[in-house]
């Protein structure tokens, strides 16, 4: 991997932990200005780790498992973007990580290119506040889906996207 390819990475990683607390805010937005919809947590919930998984599949990557069910240790649900080795430890031993922290540390490393932290941090959540917007059909879709299932596996969300939606990535049958 070249450099510049782990930089991309790390902006895509930043990207879609940033999109989950976008889309939180999103959905409490109303129809007219000044006035915001009322959410259980269970929904906004929802809407945060859809939007996850909807920007991971616009950046080319599918979401192995979305859920609201909540665990120790995590608030509402989490989002892996990589098959756990063992499933009885989705974090493979490390501590969960909040969102805030992955952009925060994502940050850290990307200001060692000589841009400037702040500067990384805005074009991070510029970037995710436009996904979550061109996107927020599907994640509304994703996030009913997680209200009905409580989980949905790599296969699941493949089915739910309209066929208009980044495909390139290969989706494997679920296990």
């Amino acid at each position: 991997m070249t450099v510049g390819e782990a930089v991309r990475e790390l902006q895509v990683t930043a990207i879609i932990f940033a999109a989950g607390p976008i889309a939180s805010r999103r959905c409490l937005r109303g129809s007219e200005p000044g006035w915001r919809r009322v959410r259980t947590r269970e929904e906004i919930a929802a809407h945060h780790e859809a939007a996850h998984a909807a920007v991971a599949l616009a950046l080319g990557t599918v979401a192995w498992l979305a859920t609201i069910v909540p665990v120790p240790g995590v608030n509402s649900g989490y989002v892996l973007l990589a098959q756990p080795a063992d499933a009885s430890d989705p974090w493979g031993g490390r501590k969960y990580t909040s969102d805030a922290a992955v952009v925060r540390e994502t940050v850290r490393a990307l200001s060692l290119t000589g841009r400037r932290p702040l500067e990384i941090l805005r074009a991070i959540r510029r970037e995710a506040a436009k996904l979550v917007e061109e996107h927020w059909p599907l994640i509304g879709d994703l996030a009913g889906e997680l209200l009905k299932r409580k989980t949905l596996h790599r296969a699941d969300v493949a089915a739910i996207i309209p066929p208009h939606v980044n495909r390139s990535c290969e989706i494997p049958d679920r296990q």
